[in-house]
């Protein structure tokens, strides 16, 4: 405890010896802009995609992060893989043909980085980590969207073979996998992960799209795994992404865990899977109404320590939308709405007129809170974009 607090007494002293940190320091205590309350979910998806864009320019291709002390990163392959998809459905849903061009280029980079065993190395690029399995899959979703988007559109083509891509890094990942349908052999710190459901998600809906049975197969394993962990109470083991917290993961993972397993039941055609998702999402929708807020990490027992996450709190908000429109039960995108709401009112919030900032959310709220402290991760702009597009939609279906 006392280690903490000198670590943070020494961050917050950076901030106020730093231009940059002063500037978001005073932002921090400013508090929300009047406007925010007057935005619609639309502008809000507006504004998330317009900081992926600047996102790519300063990540050379790839999509970087920024944080208060070192500025802009260089470009994370994994992230940039699954942001792919939200840019191109963005341009969609706002009729923007630029993000669409921003998500060509970034696959284009993206294609570049992949190993020679078909694999894409972990972290950020300038930090040259061996292939890994979680990272390669979400490469994977960026690939095949592109590959979907240059159909539909084939004056933009780029005439890149996207399916060799794909072929290549989905067999390496299969021939990693163990036999109990885990994933060891290069896995993020050489563990088995429950949220490796996030990768099995991307082998059943792309071993259905380009006839890979075997792809199928081993994201059933996978599941069938991840259902025989899981408590009663819907709390998985072996779902954090560091071994020390292990006993307590943080909601970003949890996350991961349940949207692969609602993907994969849904992709599969497998209610168990789903219902599985179903449990872990309700124990949380629970603990959300009866707090009114959602914490970084919970424990066996579903308590919860840390934080706010707005990444984990984006993709949740996901998870309870799926469910409450395939359920057509009220209460889930009650849930979700309200969540939204709140990550809107800190997009908005103290940053907005922060050029590196506006339209992006910092990893925690308050900043300085223990989930990529002082930074705004892209990832967690990604899942903002896909849950202000998706209520932008029902926005505009209600009117």
């Amino acid at each position: 405890m006392i280690q903490s607090l000198s670590l943070y007494a020494q961050s917050i002293l950076r901030l106020v010896s730093h231009s940059r940190g002063r500037r978001v320091l005073n932002a921090q205590f400013r508090g929300p802009l009047k406007e925010v309350y007057k935005r619609s979910f639309g502008q809000a998806a507006q504004s998330a995609a317009d900081w992926l864009m600047l996102s790519q320019i300063h990540g050379k291709g790839g999509m970087a992060s920024w944080s208060v002390y070192g500025g802009w990163t260089s470009a994370y392959p994994e992230t940039t893989g699954y942001i792919i998809p939200s840019l191109i459905e963005a341009a969609r849903v706002l009729d923007e043909p630029k993000w669409a061009l921003t998500a060509q280029e970034a696959a284009l980079w993206l294609k570049q980085q992949q190993r020679q065993d078909g694999g894409w190395a972990g972290g950020y690029v300038h930090q040259q980590k061996p292939a890994v399995v979680f990272n390669t899959a979400q490469a994977m979703r960026g690939l095949y969207a592109m590959a979907e988007w240059e159909k539909a559109h084939p004056e933009q083509t780029s005439w890149v073979p996207w399916e060799e891509h794909l072929l290549k890094a989905g067999n390496w990942i299969v021939q990693c996998q163990e036999r109990n349908g885990s994933w060891k052999k290069n896995a993020h710190l050489g563990e088995a992960r429950v949220y490796d459901t996030y990768v099995a998600a991307v082998l059943a809906k792309l071993g259905k799209a380009l006839d890979r049975p075997e792809w199928m197969a081993a994201a059933r394993k996978q599941c069938e795994w991840v259902v025989s962990k899981q408590l009663p109470n819907g709390w998985w083991p072996d779902a954090d992404n560091t071994i020390r917290h292990n006993d307590r993961p943080i909601l970003h993972t949890i996350a991961y865990t349940l949207d692969g397993m609602l993907e994969c039941g849904i992709e599969l055609g497998q209610p168990e899977f789903y219902q599985s998702g179903v449990a872990a999402a309700k124990a949380l929708k629970r603990s959300y109404r009866a707090q009114g807020s959602l914490y970084g990490r919970y424990d066996r027992n579903w308590n919860g320590s840390e934080s706010f996450l707005c990444t984990g709190a984006a993709q949740l908000a996901l998870t309870w939308l799926e469910i409450g429109q395939r359920t057509q039960d009220g209460a889930w995108i009650e849930s979700a709405i309200r969540l939204a709401q709140q990550l809107k009112s800190i997009q908005h919030g103290p940053y907005a007129h922060i050029p590196e900032t506006r339209g992006a959310l910092f990893g925690s709220d308050p900043i300085w809170g223990r989930y990529e402290p002082f930074s705004v991760p892209n990832w967690g702009v990604k899942y903002a974009l896909d849950l202000f597009l998706k209520l932008h939609q029902r926005e505009v279906n209600t009117l």
